[in-house]
C-alpha cells in the first residue's frame, strides 16, 4: 500500500486536473477506488515529466563548476546561497518555450501524459503567486503563463496533463538542505 501512496502523492495533481468532477479526499479512498482511478495511468505506461525552473538555464554548471550536475538540485549540491541563487530570476527567459511543440514531440514518441514542475525545492514558482516574489511574474517571462500554455496544448493534443509541486522549499530550512543564507530576501513560499 505504501508504494501506491507514493504514486498518489506524486501524481495527485495529474489525476485530479480536468478529470475530477467533485472534491474528493484521496487520503480516505478505498484501495479498490484507488486502483480504479489509477487504471488509466497503469495503462498509459509512458509519459513526459518536465523539470523546469531557474536551474534549467544553468545546464548543470554554475560558474564553471559541474559538480552535482543534477539540474534541479544544483543549488544544494553546489551550496549556492539563497541570495545568490535568487539573482537567476533576472536572466531566466525561456522565450522560445513552445508548449505545442513539446506536446507534438510527446505524442510522436507515444507518450500518454505530461507533467511539469510548477515549483521545485528551490521555491521558484511557474505562476504569478500572491505569496512570493520568487515567481515567473518577476522574471523576464512576466506576462506568460507557461503552465496554462502546456495545459492547453495537452488538451488540444489529447494528452493527460498534470503538475508537480514540491512542498519542500529550501528557503524555509536552508541549513537542513545545505543551502547558505546570507541575508533575508523575499523569496520562497508558494
Amino acid at each position: 500500500m505504501q508504494k501506491k501512496h507514493v504514486i498518489l502523492v506524486t501524481l495527485l495533481s495529474l489525476i485530479t486536473f480536468g478529470f475530477a468532477q467533485e472534491q474528493v479526499n484521496y487520503l480516505e479512498e478505498s484501495e479498490a477506488d484507488f486502483t480504479k482511478r489509477m487504471q488509466w495511468f497503469t495503462d498509459a505506461k509512458y509519459g513526459m515529466f518536465i523539470h523546469f525552473g531557474l536551474y534549467s538555464q544553468l545546464g548543470g554548471i554554475y560558474k564553471g563548476n559541474d559538480e552535482g550536475r543534477y539540474a534541479e538540485w544544483i543549488q544544494g549540491n553546489q551550496n549556492i546561497s539563497s541570495e545568490e541563487y535568487a539573482t537567476l530570476i533576472n536572466t531566466w527567459n525561456p522565450k522560445d518555450f513552445d508548449a505545442n511543440n513539446i506536446v507534438k514531440l510527446a505524442k510522436k514518441a507515444g507518450m500518454k501524459y505530461l507533467v511539469v514542475t510548477t515549483k521545485h525545492h528551490e521555491g521558484f514558482c511557474l505562476w504569478d503567486s500572491e505569496y512570493t516574489d520568487f515567481d515567473i511574474a518577476k522574471s523576464p517571462m512576466k506576462g506568460r503563463d507557461l503552465v496554462k500554455e502546456l495545459a492547453d496544448a495537452c488538451k488540444k493534443g489529447g494528452l493527460h496533463f498534470g503538475t508537480y509541486y514540491s512542498i519542500i522549499d529550501w528557503h524555509h530550512h536552508p541549513k537542513r538542505w545545505n543551502i547558505t543564507k546570507k541575508k533575508s530576501v523575499k523569496t520562497g513560499g508558494a
